[in-house]
């Protein structure tokens, strides 16, 4: 682990303020529930990694053989299935308490952080080109395996 403890924050203000003052020399990990909250009201924020690093799922902490715990486990997977917890984070996350900013700003001019065709054509031409390359490949390695078979002598018994 580093020894150099100048790196690390005591809080997330902190590690968000010292992001926004580092001109791109320092990043910060956090929680990601935290960090879409933050990123839809700070627009000079970006994440990275959305869902691979650090998926959280949160709990209710209830004493050990509650009796609650069966019906209230039942009523959360209920609100997920409905989409109601979805809704909730879209209310909170993006529109309440100046939630969906940044959306307004790109929508304003900025750039756009959705992909299209457009951004990843070349992943699918590279995978065209290499599709062709394989085919050609194979098609020759199949003709020289032919070609020797054809130019050994067969040894029938006769």
């Amino acid at each position: 682990m580093s020894q150099n403890y100048e790196v690390f924050t005591n809080s997330n203000k902190v590690g968000v303020d010292r992001v926004q003052r580092g001109n791109g020399r320092y990043a910060f990990l956090m929680e990601s529930n935290s960090a879409n909250y933050l990123t839809e009201r700070k627009c000079d924020l970006k994440t990275s990694g959305y869902g691979l690093l650090n998926k959280i799922n949160y709990g209710i902490g209830l004493p050990l053989n509650s009796e609650n715990r069966k019906s209230i486990n039942q009523a959360l997977l209920k609100l997920e299935a409905e989409g109601t917890m979805k809704h909730l984070v879209m209310k909170w996350w993006k529109q309440k308490r100046g939630g969906g900013a940044c959306l307004m700003d790109m929508e304003m001019g900025g750039a756009s952080l959705q992909l299209s065709l457009k951004n990843i054509a070349g992943i699918f031409l590279l995978l065209l080109i290499c599709l062709i390359f394989i085919i050609l490949v194979f098609g020759l390695e199949w003709l020289r395996s032919y070609r020797q078979a054809q130019a050994q002598p067969s040894t029938t018994e006769q």
